[in-house]
């Protein structure tokens, strides 16, 4: 067991530190969960909800994170399903099964890097398909 007689600290968010502890507890090492971020709502949700209602309006939207997705994505579908419009958009792999696991389908999102660049450089959101559109970014606050 290559973490035999090791205690390794995951500093992930507790709500996400579980599989991380249970890879180094299945590698013969001890878990110390010390988070050092509490991920949460936002303690104001008046601009969720202002782009909620703004949201048939837009062509794109981007989730950032799959944190994104759990805080944002309930209050949209809340309102009605998902417009026919607006093309989801997702920065990285996790953030594309976050929303497929909220019913979320269509998103795109790059395949080799995970960054707003790869994202960019994806074919549907070249210059010719994106000029005179409005994109919505889902992100954190702070």
């Amino acid at each position: 067991m290559p973490l035999a007689g090791r205690t390794i600290v995951v500093t992930r968010p507790l709500a996400q530190s579980g599989a991380l502890a249970e890879a180094i507890r299945a590698a013969g090492g001890t878990p110390f969960v010390f988070p050092l971020l509490d991920i949460g709502p936002a303690s104001d949700p008046a601009p969720l909800l202002a782009a909620v209602e703004r949201l048939p309006d837009y062509h794109l939207a981007v989730f950032i994170s799959p944190n994104a997705v759990d805080y944002s994505v309930p209050a949209l579908l809340a309102r009605g399903a998902w417009p026919a419009t607006l093309l989801p958009a997702a920065v990285g792999q996790g953030t594309l099964r976050a929303l497929a696991a909220r019913g979320v389908q269509g998103a795109i999102a790059p395949t080799e890097r995970f960054d707003s660049e790869a994202l960019l450089e994806l074919p549907e959101l070249q210059n010719a398909k994106v000029v005179g559109r409005r994109v919505e970014i889902f992100r954190g606050d702070g």
